[in-house]
């Protein structure tokens, strides 16, 4: 997810609640195989941010951007989309 500097944190019952659809879209990643647990990523300048306003998202044909938006709506936060480093040359 994206940090968004200044932003307050949501009220206890709204944290449950993004809780909830986040476990769920999470569970829904694993379940699809595209669950990604770790890597190295590029730096921020480097990312697309998708965020939905008053329920609309701009939807592309990439894959992680389809991600992201479903990510975007259960968390209700922005989301980053960063290509992962290219491992050194052995």
């Amino acid at each position: 997810m994206h940090y968004v500097e200044g932003k307050q944190p949501p009220a206890p019952e709204v944290m449950k609640e993004l809780y909830k659809a986040v476990t769920a879209f999470n569970d829904d990643l694993k379940a699809s195989g595209a669950w990604v647990f770790a890597s190295g990523l590029h730096t921020p300048d480097e990312s697309s941010v998708v965020q939905s306003r008053g329920g609309e998202v701009l939807v592309t044909d990439d894959a992680a951007l389809e991600l992201a938006k479903r990510a975007t709506l259960a968390c209700r936060a922005p989301v980053e989309v960063r290509p992962f480093q290219d491992e050194p040359a052995a």
